[in-house]
């Protein structure tokens, strides 16, 4: 606990007796605690649960496309198919990230924690945004400038802060790590679009394969190709209009044709769910970046962080998480 409290002055007893006369919180006239953080790790936690757990599911999944019909590799296997060994390396390395994000959440939450606002937290941070970078970096391919700005603003941070002792207080250690923060979020929020593709070409997958699946549907797409060649203007065309109009209705009120688009449906509902859930990730992590620099100013101030923008939006990816489980289950 602060020394202020355990040793006070006879300034801060009196400070004391006035705030217990005049109904005030001592807090605001002492030596205030360091404002609980542990909401930040919580959100990047959840974060971090979302993709891993949607991660397995999409690679299962387009294993079992890919497979047509034979078995499947069992939960927990490497892939062997083309497309499931690329959907694989993707998801682990971003499950790999968001575990470093969370290792250095909770390292910032148990030095705000353990209350003591000097230049040995400062160092402690110093190396937690260091080891962040690092993990980071080195899960994509060297030289871009996103990955070089997480390097060089973590190399700059940790120099000034370990090396030259420029941050004597934690909350000015944690202005200093705001940069890597910022471009680790950024650097992250661009490589889940990348994975927003990466889903679009499993859908477009997963659509073929259901399509070759059903062999009643060649019939009506030629059907429905040879109606649109067709003028409703020629009346040599009128009579052939109408019989293929009656074939086309026949083959969409048929039962192989409800299955198929219930199916088709499904497929798509899922990739869906699947992009809304990397949508509202990469708003999360803009959050997360926002509140990183509203807990230093919270240090500083002994003031409790505005986090409710994080919460907000880790609540609203959790609700897109759950679609996401729910439009899987019916997909599958």
């Amino acid at each position: 606990m602060p020394s202020c409290i355990t040793r006070p002055h006879p300034l801060a007893r009196l400070l004391l007796l006035i705030a217990l006369v005049l109904g005030m919180p001592p807090a605001l006239l002492g030596c205030r605690s360091l404002p609980d953080v542990q909401p930040f790790a919580d959100s990047t936690s959840a974060m971090q649960h979302s993709i891993k757990t949607a991660g397995r599911t999409a690679v299962l999944q387009v294993s079992a496309i890919e497979s047509s019909g034979d078995e499947a590799p069992a939960p927990g296997s490497p892939p062997s198919t083309p497309l499931a060994k690329d959907v694989f390396k993707h998801w682990h390395t971003r499950d790999n990230v968001f575990e470093a994000l969370t290792a250095y959440s909770d390292s910032l939450c148990a030095i705000v924690q353990a209350g003591k606002d000097g230049q040995a937290s400062a160092l402690k941070l110093a190396e937690s945004v260091k080891s962040l970078a690092s993990t980071v970096s080195s899960s994509f391919p060297a030289g871009g400038p996103a990955v070089s700005l997480v390097t060089d603003s973590a190399a700059i941070a940790y120099a000034v802060i370990a090396k030259q002792r420029a941050a004597t207080r934690l909350h000015q250690a944690i202005e200093y790590a705001n940069p890597t923060i910022r471009a680790v979020a950024a650097l992250v929020s661009a490589d889940l679009a990348d994975l927003r593709r990466l889903n679009a070409r499993a859908q477009s997958k997963a659509l073929a394969v259901l399509d070759m699946s059903y062999h009643d549907l060649p019939r009506l797409n030629e059907l429905t190709d040879e109606r649109l060649n067709l003028d409703i203007g020629e009346p040599a065309d009128l009579a052939k209009l109408r019989e293929i109009g009656e074939l086309v209705v026949f083959e969409t009120q048929s039962p192989w044709y409800a299955e198929y688009t219930t199916r088709r449906a499904a497929i798509i509902a899922q990739h869906r769910a699947n992009d809304a859930m990397l949508e509202q990730t990469t708003v999360a992590l803009d959050a997360w970046a926002k509140a990183h620099e509203a807990i230093g100013r919270a240090v500083e101030t002994r003031s409790a962080p505005s986090l409710h923008e994080l919460q907000r939006v880790t609540s609203d990816l959790l609700t897109v998480y759950h679609t996401y489980r729910l439009q899987t289950a019916k997909g599958m």
